[in-house]
């Protein structure tokens, strides 16, 4: 019985260390993309959500290529916390953030560290299995990953940034695995296949070609801007938050160090509005979906109150958790909205 407990506390505490949540947001904004991509009259959906891949190098059955399309954010996600949580083990001793598995002991720093390894692997095959557009996107995403959580977290707005676009990614990838070459990507796949030692040159900027797609659908870019804004938003708070130890554990000389915690309470206000923005943007686009526009509204809304407390309460570090902590069940509504749209 004590085994099957301390087996049972074990599995809960990887789950916590890998923050599966976030993982699982970030497979349904693939799967939404995915589902929105599909149902433009103007788009042919890549075979690979069909038949067979259409630019993959094996052919794949549609439940196939949907796990693989999915299983690209999920191990990518899971690996980017538990490679953080292994290198911040000191900082977040420092920041009181005594419950954390790998801090507390539930887990050894090994199961962190091979849990990263294996996730990413896993994550940038997948990516290339489906088609060279959605490899690319999951190796970039991997190494700045990996630069992330050893160095660039530290660094000025670059580490949030970097945040806000591993999430507002999720949507231009889900886009890029079922559009197919008659969507705008002809030129990108034949560059990749006639430019010889260029191509990994063109495979870098892939994602670029993704947006400016004649086939990308508005409503796909509205929710990559938006949710760029939101996680943009959110990082911020957090660097706030963590400020103290992540100066005394690794000398960070990220934006609230820098300029001080109001004034970049201030710039993450500016992404809140941004963020209320996009959504309005997106629900104007669904105007014939009531329910999809009612929730985007509401999840606008949110993101407006949230702008308040930040302008008003900010010195209250309960009021800046709750702040965080609503904008994600904010996004989340968001993203219930575009599902609801998207079936």
């Amino acid at each position: 019985m004590a085994e099957k407990k301390s087996a049972g506390g074990a599995v809960k505490a990887w789950l916590k260390l890998v923050r599966i949540e976030h993982a699982l947001m970030s497979c349904v904004g693939v799967g939404i993309a995915m589902l929105l991509a599909i149902k433009q009259p103007y788009i042919i959906p890549n075979l690979s959500m069909h038949a067979s891949a259409e630019f993959g190098f094996w052919p794949a059955p549609p439940l196939l290529a949907w796990l693989l399309a999915l299983a690209v954010p999920f191990f990518i996600n899971i690996s980017s916390f538990a490679l953080n949580d292994y290198f911040d083990i000191e900082a977040d001793r420092k920041n009181g953030q005594l419950k954390r598995p790998l801090v507390s002991g539930a887990l050894k720093p090994s199961v962190a560290l091979w849990t990263a390894i294996l996730g990413y692997a896993i994550g940038m095959l997948a990516g290339w299995l489906l088609n060279p557009v959605c490899g690319t996107i999951a190796t970039i995403f991997t190494l700045l990953s990996i630069a992330y959580n050893y160095k660039l977290k530290d660094w000025p707005l670059v580490g949030n940034a970097y945040i806000a676009l591993s999430m507002a990614i999720a949507f231009l990838f889900g886009a890029g695995a079922v559009m197919s070459k008659n969507d705008g990507l002809t030129g990108l796949l034949a560059m990749m296949t006639s430019f010889g030692w260029t191509t990994p040159l063109v495979l870098l900027f892939s994602p670029l070609f993704l947006i400016f797609s004649d086939g990308m659908p508005a409503t796909i870019l509205w929710l990559t801007a938006g949710a760029f804004f939101a996680g943009l938003a959110r990082e911020i708070i957090k660097s706030v938050q963590d400020m103290e130890g992540d100066k005394k554990a690794r000398n960070s000389k990220h934006l609230p160090i820098l300029i001080g915690a109001q004034n970049a309470l201030a710039v993450a206000s500016v992404c809140v509005v941004g963020y209320s923005v996009c959504v309005a943007q997106l629900a104007g686009l669904m105007k014939d979906q009531p329910l999809t526009q009612f929730l985007l509204i509401l999840s606008g809304a949110a993101y407006a109150a949230i702008a308040l407390v930040l302008w008003k309460w900010a010195e209250k570090d309960y009021m800046l958790e709750l702040a965080r902590k609503a904008s994600l069940y904010a996004l989340m509504l968001a993203l219930v909205a575009m599902l609801v749209g998207a079936i």
